[in-house]
């Protein structure tokens, strides 16, 4: 279907009497309205939800992870760089076959790098992680990028 210009105008000519002018007073009286309503609520103290799950809330803003627990997930990442640094030792191993190493060892770095924020400065645990996770984030970068091609 194809519009031409005289239904085009006609249709402007047409809405343009359905136009209606409308008073600016109307908008006043109801922004009045309901400023005054705004400000009648205002002195009065403001309604509390009940306290029925009061139990349900937790106080304690960052708790401490279970020490036990980030343990056997650094020991698990350990020996996984353990394992990566084997391969790469060993020459009859592909890199095609190491690659699914390094790809496990990027999935986890993102999971273990909360645990850094949550241990305490000073703590021999944290430093331990901190020192996997540049370890580990520096290996696959170097193996992505390609510096164990052979030439």
């Amino acid at each position: 279907m194809k519009i031409t210009s005289n239904e085009i105008s006609a249709l402007q000519q047409g809405s343009a009497g359905k136009l209606q002018k409308v008073s600016g007073e109307g908008f006043q009286d109801i922004l009045n309205e309901k400023m005054g309503q705004a400000q009648a609520k205002a002195g009065q103290p403001a309604a509390l939800p009940p306290m029925i799950n009061i139990d349900s809330i937790r106080f304690d803003p960052a708790s401490v992870p279970d020490t036990k627990q980030t343990l056997t997930r650094m020991d698990r990442f350990l020996t996984l760089l353990e394992t990566y640094s084997a391969q790469m030792e060993d020459p009859r191993i592909s890199l095609k076959q190491t690659a699914t190493l390094v790809s496990q060892m990027e999935e986890q770095i993102p999971e273990l790098l909360p645990l850094l924020d949550t241990l305490p400065e000073g703590s021999g645990i944290k430093d331990l992680l901190n020192r996997l996770l540049v370890t580990s984030t520096v290996e696959t970068i170097k193996f992505n990028r390609g510096d164990y091609l052979p030439r």
